[in-house]
């Protein structure tokens, strides 16, 4: 069981980065929650712990790094932007309102 969810924590993280390529934040939202789903089984798992090879264990040590990563990613990006939208749109407004 541990070796499928580290496969599964994976391919989320793999999803994780496209989705903060595209600065995709609904997609992002939707896979923190999905990532965090897996973590929280696989930490509940009793057997988990006695389990878990050194390879294992790096890989989770690595997801670890990964997730402050992407929280620090995720606010940089999230704060470009609100700041690109809300400058977008007060272009708009003042183009609206300039004489024709």
């Amino acid at each position: 069981m541990t070796t499928i969810k580290l496969t599964e924590i994976s391919k989320l993280k793999d999803e994780i980065n496209h989705a903060l390529d595209e600065n995709n934040f609904a997609e992002l939202d939707n896979l923190s929650n999905s990532l965090e789903a897996v973590v929280k089984t696989l930490v509940e798992d009793k057997h988990t712990a006695r389990n878990l090879s050194k390879s294992e264990i790096n890989v989770l040590v690595k997801l670890l790094e990964d997730v402050s990563r992407y929280e620090e990613l995720t606010k940089k990006r999230f704060k470009d932007y609100t700041y690109g939208v809300s400058r977008s749109r007060k272009m708009h407004e003042a183009y609206k309102q300039s004489p024709r």
